[in-house]
């Protein structure tokens, strides 16, 4: 499970499966984050009229 240090995304309780491991991303990783590159593509295509 890949996780980010928000303390929003924290539980206080969960259990991973067997066949899962946690991985955190470092703290500001804009390019590990799918939704970032949304964000991003969008306010280009805004830029140049697109939208």
């Amino acid at each position: 499970m890949q996780l980010d240090k928000a303390s929003s995304h924290g539980a206080k309780r969960f259990q991973l499966l067997e066949n899962m491991e946690w991985m955190f991303q470092p703290s500001y990783s804009p390019k590990l984050n799918p939704s970032e590159r949304l964000w991003q593509h969008r306010e280009r295509a805004a830029q140049l009229g697109a939208l």
